[in-house]
């Protein structure tokens, strides 16, 4: 069972950035406008694809662990405080993860971990898009590659707050 959860921490990151690059008209995906089944075209149609796959993905990782509710239910608030769930794809994705945690249900948490967590995200996020403006090279690597939280799941995990596999979990997403 935890291969799947390994593929699906992949599979979801993978998919978050391939729907955030659509979003973000990085990728040229409308070419082939004919294609499609009884007139609906599926090409135009594929961020919604991927946000719902994705969505629905991170709902039955963070339904399966409560290690999930804190590194994905983070980064799901990380982003909505900065204003990252700005498109199409990810409003469903948002739409499936909703849908999937209130189908399953999800555990409790400790609320102050979970706003840290959070909070971290937030930061990453924020810096993330500055990361060109700091003149020391260790802050920018530091920013760039978002290791804010990164560095707190780590604290967490070497103090036994979180599992370990807490940042096993994020690095897999990310590097997706």
């Amino acid at each position: 069972m935890e291969i799947l959860v390994y593929i699906g921490y992949m599979a979801a990151g993978s998919l978050m950035k391939f729907t955030d690059e659509i979003a973000d008209g990085k990728l040229k995906i409308g070419a082939h406008k004919r294609l499609g089944i009884r007139g609906i075209d599926i090409i135009s149609r594929i961020d919604i694809i991927s946000g719902i796959i994705y969505g629905s993905i991170m709902g039955l990782l963070i339904s399966h662990n409560i290690t999930s509710v804190y590194v994905l239910g983070a980064i799901i608030i990380g982003c909505l405080i900065t204003g990252k769930v700005d498109a199409r794809g990810h409003y469903f994705a948002l739409a499936a993860i909703i849908l999937v945690i209130f189908s399953l249900g999800v555990e409790s948490v400790t609320l102050p971990i979970l706003l840290l967590v959070a909070l971290s995200s937030v930061i990453d996020e924020l810096a993330n898009d500055r990361y060109k403006f700091f003149k020391n090279k260790a802050v920018k690597f530091f920013f760039r590659y978002r290791m804010t939280m990164k560095l707190l799941l780590l604290i967490f995990s070497v103090l036994h707050i979180l599992d370990y596999y807490s940042i096993i979990f994020l690095l897999l997403f990310d590097i997706s």
